[in-house]
């Protein structure tokens, strides 16, 4: 019964990270079960980690899409890793992150100026 259970809150967060990271339409069933449930154990490691606890069910939750989330952007897979190496390599995964976000402005052709326009 637990395994039924792990399956469908496994799905459902892997589906709100889906939702979150916009990557929907690429998911089906199946890959928002999987990136759920290994999401999840990803995101109470990582916060073990660093020493965040899981005060009620909804940090839980919280925590568990967090890691799904982390699971589905290369930027914060990065950033996991780097927490597994070490401090010294989590400032290397946390400069990652800002490069990922970059390349994804740039990809959606967004200017990385905030607003601001050149002088003609």
């Amino acid at each position: 019964m637990n395994w039924i259970v792990t399956l469908v809150i496994g799905g459902i967060i892997g589906w709100l990270a889906s939702i979150f990271m916009k990557t929907n339409a690429q998911m089906g069933l199946v890959a928002n079960i999987i990136v759920g449930v290994i999401g999840s154990i990803i995101g109470f490691w990582l916060a073990g980690v660093l020493g965040v606890a899981a005060g009620n069910t909804l940090v839980a939750y919280l925590i568990a899409v967090v890691g799904a989330i982390a699971l589905v952007y290369p930027g914060l897979t990065v950033f996991a890793l780097a927490v597994m190496l070490g401090i010294n390599a989590l400032i290397w995964g946390v400069f990652a992150i800002f490069e990922a976000f970059a390349l994804r402005r740039m990809s959606r052709g967004e200017s990385g100026g905030g607003g601001l326009r050149p002088a003609v």
